[in-house]
């Protein structure tokens, strides 16, 4: 799998594919991110009208007043990583000239890390590896922002090189 990754630096269609991959799932990303918002803002809407009745009508210890005050937190506190992945994805966007480089300078970054960190690279890069026996192909998802992350992280070791 690494030898492909490698591979993929040195192959225009490839990087082209790779490039459309990323940014497809990227805006996928982004989508499902929002709708998410979207329901929660609602979810925590209703919750708070409920929770308005609920303390007219029942006692503070009501198990209904506090179980909505809890979803409604829970919905809070999911409302706010929303929000920062959407930050780091609009931040996220990537392009071809970063993949090419990132990729071309895979094997000067690979050769450098420890199993530990090869290890952790693959899986900022690869979200799913996928074979089909039959066919005998080899099939690799990146994850949307992993190249970004790793464009960051080579260009951060190139000026602690410095």
């Amino acid at each position: 799998m690494v030898d492909q990754i490698k591979g993929v630096g040195r192959d225009t269609a490839v990087i082209r594919e790779t490039l459309a991959q990323v940014r497809r799932q990227h805006d996928e990303a982004i989508e499902r991110l929002s709708d998410e918002k979207d329901a929660l803002k609602r979810q925590v809407v209703e919750d708070t009208a409920d929770l308005g009745r609920l303390a007219a009508i029942a006692g503070e210890d009501n198990p209904r007043l506090v179980e909505t005050q809890e979803r409604i937190q829970h919905a809070e506190c999911r409302l706010t990583e929303i929000k920062d992945e959407l930050v780091s994805l609009s931040g996220g966007a990537i392009d071809e000239a970063e993949i090419k480089s990132t990729l071309r300078s895979f094997d000067q970054l690979w050769d450098c890390l420890l199993p530990k960190e090869q290890s952790r690279i693959i899986e900022l890069l690869v979200e799913q590896v996928t074979y089909d026996g039959d066919a005998g192909k080899l099939s690799i998802t990146y994850r949307p922002i992993g190249f970004r992350t790793l464009t960051t992280e080579f260009a951060n070791r190139t000026e602690e090189a410095a």
